[in-house]
Parts: C-alpha cells; structure tokens; sequence
C-alpha cells in the first residue's frame, strides 16, 4: 500500500522509505537493515527463516558473505530499537533457523514524521499571520494554498482539520 507507516512499540516505519522514527525523532538505519525490517514487520508474529530473508533482500544468488550481512543487519536493527537479545521485545532469535518480530504492528496510512513535528504547523501560522490572513486571501488566494499545504503536511489522510469552524 503507498504511503503505507507500520506502528509499533513507540516507533513508526514506512517501509516505502525506509525511515524509522521514535517520538517523531528519525533514527538512522541503513538501507539493508531496512530492508530487514520490511519484512520483518511485514509479517509479525512469524518465523522468517535466514533462507527468506536472503532471497528478499540480496537475491537469490549472493556474492557477500550472506551470514556476516544479515547479522550486521540484525545487530543494526536491534540497536536501531533498543532491544536486547536476552529479553527480546521486538526481535526474536530462532537459531539456525530465523527471526521473529514480536510487536503488535498496526498500518496507517499517511507519512511517518507527519503528526510529530510542531515546527512545521508554527511556521505555517506565522507565515500566515504575516500575510495578514482574510486581506491577502481575498486578493491573492494565498491563504487557502497556505491552509490546504498546511493540513497536507500535518494530518493524515481522513483526519478532521482542527483548525475548521463549527
């Protein structure tokens, strides 16, 4: 699904991306470890062998060696998460065989970092407010291409604008 943020935990991941974000803070997390992730809360609850992941991510036929890249890209996720192999609450070892994701993940339409920034809508009103509102609105048309990028950037699709009257 396009535009698609899997939720988890505290954390938001829009697998389309790869951006992972805690609290609205984006968390660096390379494109392979993404990867991993993708498919990981793709299908939570379940065992994902070493042998799906490899196909998925670096193909069929590989040139690296497999085993090293995979667990870097698992050690990456973890510290990515703050989980700990011993009490695991994300990421499950299965040895030899695979890895399991054992969050609860809920899918959202809508961009991962949208609802968490304050800084965009503030600089908006500002913007706004400097325009002089309803003046220039009227003459210009400003104002509505302001508001309408304003509920673009700040809500998620379907969500109620809290700035509309009655």
């Amino acid at each position: 699904m396009a535009g698609e943020v899997r939720r988890f935990g505290d954390f938001q991941f829009d697998p389309r991306t790869g951006e992972l974000f805690r609290g609205g803070e984006k968390i660096e997390l390379q494109n392979q470890p993404a990867r991993v992730l993708e498919l990981l809360t793709r299908r939570p609850g379940e065992l994902l062998t070493r042998e799906e992941l490899r196909d998925a991510v670096w193909g069929g036929v590989t040139h690296v060696d497999f085993d090293r890249s995979l667990n870097f890209c698992i050690r990456r996720i973890r510290m990515a998460l703050g989980d700990s192999t011993r009490q695991p609450a994300y990421l499950e070892t299965l040895p030899r065989r695979g890895y399991r994701f054992l969050a609860a993940v809920t899918v959202r339409a809508g961009a991962a970092g949208k609802s968490r920034s304050l800084l965009v809508p503030a600089a908006a009103a500002f913007v706004l407010g400097l325009m002089g509102g309803a003046a220039l609105a009227e003459e210009h048309g400003l104002h509505r291409l302001i508001v309408d990028w304003l509920h673009d950037v700040t809500l998620s699709s379907g969500e109620p604008c809290p700035w509309a009257s009655g």
